[in-house]
């Protein structure tokens, strides 16, 4: 699995709807909602699916809403760690606002939409975001890197053996530089901001033409068993993830293939989140949270 950062513009208008009701974050970030999670069902019912396993939940087929805009999406792949590092000198502390990429916010609900619920900034919030990093340079960022330290507090995605020019100039400020003119712009917008993170196979799906509903959890399960890689490398892991989130169903093989995120596409660990949110490749059973703060498991 990977964990991508990720940031989206929203109207405070559209926040406010999302916090009254959280399943919309679903609609809003991946343009349909998720199956409710499955119950547990027989051998036959692998083959057979009820109606009501298939039918969009209550709150979705009653719910009219729309977003009221479609505001920009940025991606910072897996440098969202190192940034935060950067800016707090705490692996997921720190103080707000800077300490924003991670921490922070409202959270939607625990509506679960990759890596646990996406957190949301008003546009007042925004405002005090940008003030805070808005005369940050690349040279301050540069100077405060420790490839040791980085290493020693575990800093996602633990590259920091690269060449600087790699894992820090090319990457990690480069997309911090990117993440600045995002926050900037918004604010100059008075628009609000949605975090959340997601793995390297729901954005793989994001890309492309294929909706939720063309992939089922049984085509992942014999891809899975029969070690089959497709065409595109995302799909094999894109039907588990998906199986994962709508239904609730256990990866029955993860294999740690390495695929196209810039530094690798596959990660044996990746962080706890505060809140509970971890993801731990090759464990034997499906998700679990924990909000006490301690580390739950998603496969």
């Amino acid at each position: 699995m990977s964990m991508i950062g990720n940031f989206r513009s929203a109207s405070d208008s559209d926040i406010e709807a999302l916090l009254t009701t959280p399943k919309r974050i679903e609609l809003f970030l991946y343009g349909e909602y998720f199956d409710p999670p499955a119950k547990k069902r027989g051998l036959l019912s692998f083959f057979f699916r009820r109606k009501q396993d298939v039918a969009i939940c209550s709150t979705a087929s009653n719910d009219t809403w729309a977003p009221e805009t479609d505001g920009p999406t940025l991606d910072v792949d897996k440098a969202w760690h190192g940034m935060h590092f950067l800016l707090c000198g705490d692996a997921f502390g720190g103080t707000y606002p800077l300490n924003f990429i991670v921490a922070g916010g409202t959270p939607i609900g625990d509506v679960d939409i990759g890596y646990g619920p996406a957190r949301a900034y008003t546009s007042t919030e925004v405002a005090e975001i940008a003030q805070a990093i808005q005369h940050l340079t690349t040279d301050q960022l540069r100077a405060r890197f420790d490839s040791k330290i980085f290493l020693d507090n575990k800093i996602y995605p633990e590259i920091w053996n690269e060449p600087v020019e790699e894992c820090l100039d090319s990457y990690v400020l480069s997309y911090f530089e990117g993440l600045k003119a995002f926050v900037l712009k918004a604010r100059d917008d008075g628009r609000g901001l949605i975090v959340y993170f997601n793995g390297w196979s729901i954005q793989c799906l994001q890309r492309s033409r294929v909706t939720w509903s063309h992939l089922t959890p049984m085509l992942g399960i014999w891809l899975s068993f029969l070690k089959v890689r497709p065409l595109h490398p995302g799909v094999h892991e894109s039907v588990l993830e998906v199986a994962r989130l709508r239904h609730g169903w256990k990866n029955p093989s993860t294999r740690g293939r390495k695929f196209g995120t810039r530094f690798g596409g596959h990660d044996k660990t990746v962080p706890t989140l505060p809140g509970g949110w971890h993801c731990r490749v090759g464990t034997p059973s499906c998700a679990h949270r924990n909000w006490s703060g301690t580390s739950a498991v998603l496969y």
